[in-house]
């Protein structure tokens, strides 16, 4: 899916809650992010996620393909 679809603001970002764009950008850069994050705008938030996750390969958990383990507990 990586191929095909990238998170960005207008795509992604703008249309999850604050809480949600900064859980995405810990979990893509595996890094905590700075208080300050939290008063800004959704907009500015959410360029600045777009920008935090770019080259990550993140992508949101729908968009995620699922492991062999799961499949194979699914069957």
């Amino acid at each position: 899916m990586n191929a095909w679809f990238t998170p960005t603001a207008k795509n992604f970002f703008e249309r999850i809650g604050k809480e949600d764009i900064v859980a995405a950008i810990k979990e893509a850069t595996r890094k905590g992010v700075a208080p300050a994050t939290g008063k800004m705008k959704k907009r500015e938030l959410a360029a600045f996620a777009e920008r935090a996750i770019k080259g990550t390969n993140w992508l949101p958990k729908p968009l995620r393909a699922r492991s062999d383990k799961a499949v194979k507990k699914a069957a």
